[in-house]
């Protein structure tokens, strides 16, 4: 496959790393803002998670763009392995990730908060979420086989 090949293979990947991207911060400015109305901590938390996913997304797509760069002096062979080093980046963010999460899963677990209500529209907003959320992750799975982006599979 040309160069040239390899790069307009991409494009799809990056079209949907920055659509996904767009939607995720929509989804992270929702979940905090009816979370602060409604002093929803977990609606709170869950957008700044909806945040780390938003900069996992953007090294995505960019490490797609620049492994979509052509061949230069600088770099007779391209920029492919961008991609790569993407990949590893989000890969020790979700580590990253995982490790806060157990540390506030295990402190939540002898620090149980009193329910007083289920106010509607923080339950409304995650049940947009998750319901968007998974859509978009199948499409970037999707596209991330279809053009071999384990950036993007790794995001999905």
């Amino acid at each position: 496959m040309n160069t040239d090949n390899k790069i307009e293979k991409l494009k799809p990947g990056q079209k949907i790393a920055f659509i996904s991207a767009f939607i995720t911060l929509i989804l992270a400015i929702l979940k905090g803002t009816i979370g602060s109305l409604f002093n929803s901590k977990i609606l709170i938390a869950d957008a700044f998670h909806s945040s780390t996913d938003l900069f996992a997304i953007l090294i995505s797509g960019f490490g797609l763009w620049l492994a979509s760069k052509k061949k230069s002096d600088k770099f007779p062979y391209g920029l492919f392995k961008a991609e790569t080093l993407a990949t590893f980046i989000i890969g020790l963010l979700v580590i990253w990730i995982g490790i806060e999460l157990l540390k506030t899963g295990y402190n939540k677990l002898f620090h149980i908060e009193k329910i007083i209500s289920f106010p509607f529209m923080p339950i409304l907003a995650s049940i947009i979420s998750i319901i968007t959320s998974f859509f978009i992750s199948k499409k970037i799975y999707k596209v991330g086989e279809n053009i071999n982006s384990s950036a993007l599979i790794i995001n999905a």
